[in-house]
């Protein structure tokens, strides 16, 4: 995770989304692709669109939920892994 926490993330700009709640509903207007993030991973994709630097976007998580380091690390490292798999992101 040392790698990617020193990451600077891009949302890709053809996925719009729209809060219902607690979640956050993504649609990638090339792909048609329709994607439900849940509570955590939608704080993810709101701090991102405002801070790309991962490192930063951690460090606000933390604050945010009840978690340890580690296993925030982890649960970041598979959240950016799908989404930069499904062309939600890119990572530098």
């Amino acid at each position: 995770m040392t790698t990617l926490l020193n990451s600077i993330v891009h949302l890709n700009p053809n996925v719009i989304f729209q809060r219902m709640e607690n979640d956050i509903v993504l649609l990638h207007i090339q792909t048609n692709r329709c994607y439900n993030l849940n509570k955590t991973a939608a704080q993810l994709w709101e701090l991102l669109a405002t801070e790309p630097n991962l490192s930063q976007v951690q460090n606000q998580m933390l604050i945010n939920f009840d978690v340890d380091e580690a296993q925030l690390a982890e649960e970041l490292t598979a959240l950016i892994t799908s989404m930069q798999a499904e062309n939600l992101i890119t990572i530098q």
